[in-house]
């Protein structure tokens, strides 16, 4: 059979590549999803940007990978500060807080645990380190180059935990050319950030740079509980130093130092009673509309993100943590083969204490216990890697070999129930020994059709010691046990590339990924077997995509359908009070469709526009349930959503030049996030869903005609949105546990200067 071509270049290219997306979807519902509002803010940056997600410097749009990057300018712009900030701004990609650390959702694959003890399968690196532990994943975001957010397993170059996605943070590095800049930030809630840096060249084949951040603010929340204060503080203190040797003509040696002092304050829960006057469960709407009582009558009819109830002081609930790392990257050509060896080392303490019962009564059907959780963990972490890689004329290949210890020992207790401040429920020690070999080829078929395949081997080995006891028995016994995993894995990933011209790629994929086996050394409530680990997660992915310039480059639309199962999904399953299991909730399910649009429709507007949809289903095993509710009802698992996955989500940004002439460039700009409704906990409870919501963000740019100083001002969350970030309905609790995803509105100013 023969079919007719387009006549118009454009309309064949637009129809090919939505061919070509729906190709992978005869196992799937047909989806489209569309541009992450930030994923490319200035639409003309797509084709400069240079990632890494192939082991390899390429241009964004010739990368073969559902990969987003956020260009300096963009961080920048969009005030990208933390890690949650990336939460509304690349296709797929949410989080969910379980009132500890930030955990990201990449395609609905996520972590489901309260400790730092394991590991994600969304893995963070910055600059080319892999950071295992969550706590220190985020302390680093300044003096940025770019983010790259990699979606879907990345098993083979990436290795372990990387089944789900990858995020990695770029620093800028040392240059020749003297150059460096100064930031000053003032906003609400006497918030204040000084953020600089200085690098260039110290001597003949020798460059450096130093950058340096520094931010407080008075916290966004007030205490209106017996305790008082502000809760929700900042203050950090982060610092980095780089220095680059030139080796000969062929060889460089980059070295890093850098740290992190945090001193933050915890924010507080909003409290949402259960319970009618009569001692009853209240319905749902009642509960979430603020309606319901604890069993002793207490109630908060309104709770909001910048306030909340305590009995604590900002100083008995602090987020603390200390944080510094070392590293050294050589990078030798000889002969047409790169020599990479990345050598580094991390370690971190941190002490966090939240206030669980959400106010200064306690829980009330406990006898109006206050419930304050306290988690310390203290880890370090060493990893060697080594590649060579090499190719020319479309041939690329890359070998190599990784090795990865990590050593955790954590602790968690209930503070009230703790005669000493050494008392705890669970306490264990984690180590982890990790090797692996991989290689990857790309190979071309054609001058216009690629083929790619590579492999991965790893070898995990874990061991944990875990002591437990019961805190409101008194801790009579501490219970003690020591517990191993051992786990080989070979992740794979095949792949077919065609060019139909320079500016249009057209690829397909199947990969697989592994997460390694975990231990629970959450709160075990003295019972040891509550400890029992859980094996791997394997991933196996399916890809197609089109990333496609149009108008001249006037535009970029980038286009991917995917199919993703997990077998053994783990997740911590919280059954009571003070007692909570790891188990593997059967099989995880996701598919769905990104695609990221950024246009310049004329020389002084930018502009992006998304559409994401997404469907996750757990298939769960019968007789996997969790207990739910104020009657400790045990809810099936199977058919359930994924926490945190919205079915739809929608992502903008307008972004006008409105003067550039004698005295400057002044840009406006508008961000906006809307997603629809999703669950917060794996049991999909009535009680513990998120409605719809949305955000939108102001700003506006000022700099000079040398574009040496610049200022702007900024409204976030305009519209005061408020939302959860996570929620569960704890069997035989009168409240049901939240953690807000939202700030207030802020106002802001930012002054700099570049030089």
């Amino acid at each position: 059979m023969t079919t007719s071509r387009p006549a118009n270049p454009l309309a064949r290219r637009i129809c090919l590549s939505c061919v070509a997306a729906l190709l992978g979807s005869t196992a799937m519902p047909v989806l489209a999803q569309a541009p992450a509002a930030g994923a490319a803010a200035h639409a003309d940056d797509d084709d400069s940007i240079v990632v890494t997600a192939q082991r390899r410097e390429q241009r964004l749009n010739d990368t073969p990978v559902a990969v987003s990057a956020l260009s300096s300018d963009t961080i920048s712009d969009l005030q990208v500060r933390t890690a949650a900030n990336l939460v509304g701004l690349i296709p797929n990609l949410s989080a969910s807080n379980p009132g500890t650390s930030m955990q990201f959702n990449v395609r609905g694959q996520a972590l489901i645990d309260v400790s730092d003890v394991n590991e994600a399968p969304v893995a963070v690196y910055v600059d080319n380190v892999y950071v295992a532990a969550t706590a220190g994943q985020g302390s680093q975001l300044f003096d940025l180059e770019r983010v790259e957010v990699l979606r879907g397993p990345q098993g083979t170059l990436f290795g372990r935990n990387a089944s789900a996605g990858l995020i990695h943070f770029v620093s800028r590095g040392p240059t020749e050319l003297l150059d460096g800049y100064a930031n000053v930030q003032f906003g609400s809630y006497s918030q204040f950030i000084a953020e600089g840096a200085v690098g260039g060249a110290l001597a003949p084949g020798v460059r450096g740079r130093i950058s340096i951040q520094r931010n407080v603010d008075g916290g966004y929340q007030k205490n209106l509980g017996s305790g008082g204060g502000r809760f929700g503080k900042t203050d950090t203190l982060s610092g980095r130093a780089q220095l680059a040797f030139d080796l000969g003509e062929d060889a460089t040696l980059n070295l890093r130092g850098y740290g992190t002092r945090q001193r933050n304050v915890h924010p507080l829960f909003p409290y949402m009673g259960r319970l009618d006057a009569s001692g009853n469960e209240c319905a749902p709407a009642a509960v979430l509309g603020g309606q319901c009582m604890s069993a002793t009558g207490y109630r908060v009819a309104d709770p909001k993100p910048n306030r909340g109830y305590s009995e604590h002081t900002p100083d008995t609930l602090p987020d603390h943590v200390n944080l510094y790392g070392t590293d050294a990257q050589l990078n030798w050509n000889f002969g047409g083969v790169t020599l990479t060896a990345i050598t580094a080392y991390m370690k971190l303490k941190r002490n966090l204490a939240d206030d669980v019962d959400a106010s200064d009564v306690g829980i009330g059907n406990y006898g109006d216990f206050n419930y304050t959780e306290l988690f310390k963990v203290k880890a370090r972490q060493f990893s060697q890697e080594v590649r060579l890689s090499g190719g020319e004329g479309g041939l690329y290949w890359t070998v190599g070999a990784f090795y990865f210890n990590d050593r955790r020992r954590a602790s968690l207790s209930v503070e009230e129930l703790a005669a000493t401040p050494s008392d705890f429920d669970t306490m264990g020690l984690v180590r982890t020994k990790s090797w692996s070999a991989f290689g990857q080829v790309d190979y071309p078929l054609s001058p216009t059709v690629t083929a790619s395949g590579g492999l991965r081997y790893t070898r995990d080995s874990k061991r944990a010691h875990i002591d437990t006891c019961d805190q409101f028995s008194g801790c009579a016994t501490i219970n003690s046990g020591n517990f191993a995993i051992k786990d080989d894995n070979v992740s794979w990933r095949a792949g077919l590339e065609w060019r139909p011209s320079s500016d249009w790629l057209l690829y397909g994929t199947a990969s697989s990924g592994y997460k390694s086996g975990e231990f629970n050394v959450t709160f075990l409530g003295g019972v040891l077997a509550n400890a029992n680990p859980v094996g791997a997660e394997k991933t196996f992915s399916f890809e197609v995509g089109s990333k496609s310039g149009l108008f001249d480059g006037a535009a970029q639309l980038n286009l991917a359908l995917f199919h993703t199962t997990t077998k053994d999904k783990q997740a911590i399953a919280t059954t009571s009070l003070s007692s909570t299991s790891l188990i593997s909730i059967g099989d995880l399910v996701s598919y769905g469709a990104e695609a990221e649009l950024t246009a310049k429709p004329a020389r002084w507007l930018r502009t992006s526009l998304s559409v994401g949809l997404l469907n996750t289903k757990i298939d769960a095993p019968a007789g996997v349930t969790v207990t739910r509710n104020y009657g400790r009802v045990p809810l099936a698992l199977d058919g359930n959503n994924f926490v945190n996955s919205p079915a739809v989500s929608i992502n903008g940004m307008i972004r006008p030049t409105v003067h550039d002439g004698a005295l400057g460039k002044i840009d406006l700009q508008a961000d906006f996030h809307w997603q629809s409704k999703s669950d917060l906990d794996i049991a999909n409870s009535p009680y513990d869903k998120q409605g719809s919501y949305g955000w939108i963000n102001l700003r506006a740019f000022w700099s000079d005609p040398s574009d040496r100083f610049n200022a702007s001002i900024f409204i976030e969350n305009l519209t005061g949105t408020e939302y959860y970030a996570r929620a569960a309905s704890i069997g035989g609790l009168d409240f049901r546990f939240n953690v807000w995803g939202s700030k207030p509105r802020i106002f802001g100013a930012q002054f700099g200067v570049r030089f």
